[in-house]
């Protein structure tokens, strides 16, 4: 990492990097997947293209469950790339596993390594499967992104919340993926606005396909008692305005997460005591709210 930051630093015309990922790993020893994102996370921040190369996963025949186990690996590289959107291609270091580099190369991976997505007759095996669904589920998961502004208004009865990201790290649901069915309902969506201590305050679920995509941009219009304007545009920036009768009693003094939900795809992020500006009963703004530490959704308080 150090040598591609000092070489992008220096000018050196660097396009992209080439992650090799042959997990050569001990049986029972797992990759540590929050260092393999942060690494592609750390060079897509540079400005670079990531390119995932020679990517295989070698299990040994006495390996129990081997087979489930290479498939959840496979699928776990195809999700850190999909996180990440200057991650846009993963190579695959073979094809069927009669033909393999490893088979040369016991000292490395044992006999019988296995390591790719067909089995010797060219059958796909549960790792093509766990690849081949992930890709179909696109840019899902869990995504904190950092909160550029927050502002609550109270005015004349009525209160309106508008909310804002420019986290170049912003994903948006893939177009090709909206509409498969293994995304779930594709007019599924949830807004959740959280306490501090992460309970939520506020949940809105529209009726009926409240959302859809547009080329790289995703719009989201909901009705009933909490109405939501949302535009998130991958890599430049969310903007969501809330308003409605839920929002009323709406207390965020002390700070205020968002969970917003997408089909597969949940992003949040959260403004705590510390970024608050101004607050008064019917006005609070808060600012440059950091991205929410480690890599889930589930519970995102509002404070550090």
């Amino acid at each position: 990492m150090e040598l591609v930051r000092g070489l992008v630093e220096s000018g050196a015309p660097v396009d992209a990097v080439g992650v090799q990922t042959h997990l050569l790993l001990p049986p029972l020893v797992e990759p540590n997947w929050a260092v393999y994102r942060e690494t592609l996370e750390q060079l897509a921040a540079l400005g670079l293209k990531v390119f995932i190369t020679e990517l295989d996963v070698p299990v040994p025949p006495d390996l129990p469950d081997r087979f489930e186990v290479q498939a959840q690996r496979y699928r776990r590289v195809v999700e850190a790339c999909l996180a990440v959107p200057a991650c846009d291609t993963i190579i695959v270091w073979g094809i069927d596993d009669a033909h393999t580099w490893l088979d040369d190369f016991d000292i490395l991976s044992g006999p019988d390594p296995d390591p790719l997505l067909f089995d010797d007759f060219l059958q796909p095996k549960p790792a093509y499967f766990a690849v081949r669904d992930a890709l179909l589920r696109g840019r899902g998961g869990d995504h904190p992104v950092a909160g550029t502004r927050l502002a609550l208004q109270r005015l004349g009865g009525k209160t309106i919340l508008s909310i804002r990201s420019d986290d170049p790290g912003l994903v948006a649901p893939s177009p090709a993926s909206h509409n498969d069915p293994r995304r779930g309902d594709p007019g599924g969506a949830r807004i959740e606005l959280l306490s501090p201590g992460g309970d939520v305050l506020v949940r809105s679920a529209p009726a009926g396909k409240g959302w859809h995509v547009r080329d790289a941009t995703t719009t989201y219009i909901s009705g009933k008692r909490t109405g939501a304007w949302l535009q998130l545009r991958e890599g430049d920036g969310l903007d969501l305005v809330l308003w409605g009768s839920d929002l009323a009693a709406l207390d965020a003094t002390g700070g205020l997460g968002l969970r917003l939900q997408l089909g597969t795809l949940r992003l949040c992020l959260a403004f705590g005591p510390e970024s608050v500006v101004e607050s008064s009963p019917s006005k609070l703004l808060a600012e440059a709210a950091p991205k929410p530490p480690g890599y889930d959704c589930g519970d995102v308080p509002a404070a550090p």
